[in-house]
């Protein structure tokens, strides 16, 4: 999800109003990062008005400098990313034309042969007052190519413990791929103390100029066959994307129009067979203005990883500037 719309801007406001039935009323309707020091955000049972973008930057010849809330994603996974710094899964959010933002500082140096980014943000961890080594993030990663295959190596400091990981992607005629792998190594007196390994494995292909599909297949070794406590934890922590260890994604987007867009995303849990989908319809107001209207659903037993969420219907305003 790296290339969406106005990701850059500085500034946005974003409206929203979305109903559940009473299934999925246990899950939140606006996930916070864990690298938020200042919420500027209200919400009750069905609305948020929240702001996403509160940035500056600075440029030189070889490097740029941008401090304070914006969106940073790392890697090419469109679904999963191992190798970001939280790894919450917002279904919710499958359909956005933006990143959330985050508070943090981001470096980038071009080099002679790559480019080195770094990436400071400041959080808390757990039921902690104030901001710790424990709940921060510092991350480098270094990005070059051989011939047309982008490669990166990536190591750091995350939330609750460390990432270590890589990845590939590139184009072979026309057919993208994407290979994303990381291991998580828990600090020491954190509430979620396991290792493990987590891989991306993705494709996608352009049709034409209106047409595109995507899949992703995840392994989750923090996963488990059912949700448990043990995997509950981790992605209530923000370490874990899901609660299963092997999951597939598939979405399909088309333009209907020069301002209006279509999108179909599914997720299937393989060990617990439960599946979840939305329907989404996007339309440009203007270069800095659009709505978008989604629905999903959900299928699968009550105990499962998709099953509990029930129905979401969702409207959302956003203005960039």
């Amino acid at each position: 999800m790296l290339n969406r719309r106005n990701s850059n801007a500085n500034h946005i406001l974003h409206l929203q109003s979305r109903f559940r039935d009473p299934v999925g009323a246990a899950t939140a309707l606006v996930p916070q990062s864990r690298y938020h020091i200042a919420y500027l955000t209200t919400q009750d049972n069905h609305s948020a008005v929240t702001v996403d973008r509160m940035s500056t930057s600075f440029y030189t010849d070889t490097s740029s400098w941008v401090f304070g809330r914006q969106a940073i994603s790392l890697g090419q996974s469109y679904f999963w990313n191992p190798l970001n710094l939280t790894q919450n899964t917002v279904l919710s959010q499958l359909d956005s034309q933006y990143a959330r933002g985050i508070d943090a500082i981001n470096s980038e140096q071009q080099l002679c042969d790559g480019q080195f980014r770094s990436i400071l943000a400041l959080g808390k961890y757990h039921q902690d007052v104030d901001v710790s080594w424990r709940g921060s993030a510092l991350i480098g990663r270094y990005t070059s190519y051989w011939n047309t295959t982008e490669w990166a190596l990536q190591a750091g400091k995350v939330y609750g413990g460390y990432r270590f990981g890589g990845g590939l992607s590139g184009d072979i005629n026309g057919i993208a791929y994407r290979l994303e792998g990381s291991r998580f190594i828990a600090q020491t007196g954190t509430v979620y103390t396991r290792n493990f390994n987590s891989l991306v494995l993705g494709t996608g292909h352009q049709f034409n100029a209106d047409f595109n599909v995507d899949l992703e297949y995840l392994y989750n070794g923090a996963g488990e066959q059912m949700p448990d406590a043990s995997t509950l934890l981790a992605v209530q922590q923000g370490i874990s994307p899901q609660h299963n260890r092997n999951l597939l994604g598939l979405s399909a987007n088309y333009l209907v129009s020069p301002l209006l867009s279509g999108s179909v995303v599914y997720l299937q849990a393989i060990n617990d067979a439960s599946n979840y989908i939305t329907l989404g319809l996007d339309y440009s107001l203007s270069d800095e203005a659009n709505i978008t209207v989604l629905t999903a659903r959900s299928a699968g037993k009550t105990e499962t990883e998709f099953g509990a969420l029930g129905k979401l219907f969702s409207l959302s305003y956003r203005t960039y500037y």
